[in-house]
């Protein structure tokens, strides 16, 4: 089943979805609320020295740097502004922060949307065949330090092998302006005797930040089926307050569904494409917590996953087309 199979049969979700689509640059003003929250946390951090004010601001700011990343995410799929130049480069600025070059992650993650949870998907962790004790024991490192290993090695290394050498020069520009400014803050902070503010307002948080992609990363396509639209991705509804953090990335599936509709419109997807997901079995979660408690028990080769029921059925889709 794939979305096009929907539209024929319901083409009134068609224009449905092209309404969705249309950019409203507006939403980008959620960028500077966040700036504000990083500005009044980080107010708040070097106002006391209170572990009970210090531990929710720090929470506040991995947030915001978590919240940014998603916008560079955005604007790899084109969806900050129309303007390719302010799109770029406004993403750009948002993956800062997270040390993230858009070049980059656009090397790594449109291949990832071409081929979701098949071998060619470069996200893909999983390999046909693999012991579940080698599959545990491999989802419990991502648990632990999933997050720094795709920012810091995953994503700018993978990622220069498989592109192209256009994407590979804007990688290194990139990459340089980024380490240079990282590199610039480091030595201001350390030049004032005032390395307490780069460990509270940046250290820290991008610390808490690695763990949101830890977590979110996880969720989003493990023990899901691969040969499928509606069913190599899942959605995990959760609460208004994660949506916000996470600027509606928590409705994986219809971003999967729909790579070009803007965050700000995932949700009013979700309520629209409720009918279809029941008998498509769509991977529909309420909880993080709970899901992860039972990915964690589980393992990731439980009984959703392609290695055991997609894989099945694309390899007899095949052999019935060659017959």
């Amino acid at each position: 089943m794939n979305l096009g199979d929907v539209l024929k049969s319901a083409p009134e979700k068609r224009d449905q979805i092209r309404e969705l689509t249309t950019l409203n640059a507006a939403w980008n003003l959620k960028l500077l609320v966040l700036l504000g929250m990083w500005v009044v946390a980080g107010w708040a951090i070097v106002s006391t020295d209170s572990l009970a004010v210090r531990i929710p601001a720090w929470l506040v700011i991995g947030t915001v740097i978590h919240s940014f990343a998603i916008f560079l995410h955005e604007s790899v799929h084109g969806l900050l502004f129309k303007n390719a130049f302010l799109n770029r480069w406004v993403g750009f600025l948002c993956g800062v922060p997270a040390l993230i070059a858009v070049a980059g992650y656009r090397a790594i993650h449109l291949p990832h949307h071409a081929h979701t949870r098949t071998q060619e998907d470069p996200d893909e962790m999983l390999i046909e065949g693999m012991p579940s004790w080698l599959a545990r024991v491999g989802l419990y490192l991502w648990l632990i330090g999933g997050g720094p290993y795709y920012v810091f090695l995953h994503m700018p290394f993978k990622g220069f092998m498989i592109t192209d050498a256009k994407t590979r020069r804007e990688m290194i520009v990139e990459y340089t302006l980024i380490y240079t400014v990282f590199a610039g803050v480091i030595y201001a902070a350390y030049s004032a005797g005032r390395m307490d503010l780069f460990i509270n307002l940046w250290l820290i948080p991008a610390a808490v930040a690695l763990v949101l992609v830890n977590l979110r990363g996880a969720s989003e396509h493990i023990m899901c089926v691969a040969s499928d639209d509606f069913t190599d991705s899942r959605t995990v509804t959760s609460n208004p307050v994660t949506s916000f953090a996470m600027n509606n990335l928590n409705y994986h599936l219809e971003h999967h569904l729909v790579p070009r509709m803007p965050w700000y419109n995932l949700k009013r997807f979700h309520a629209m494409m409720l009918d279809e997901y029941e008998p498509a079995n769509s991977h529909i979660r309420k909880s993080y917590v709970s899901f992860l408690v039972e990915l964690i028990i589980k393992g990731p080769l439980g009984e959703e996953t392609w290695h055991r029921r997609g894989m099945a059925e694309a390899t007899g889709s095949q052999a019935a087309g060659s017959c």
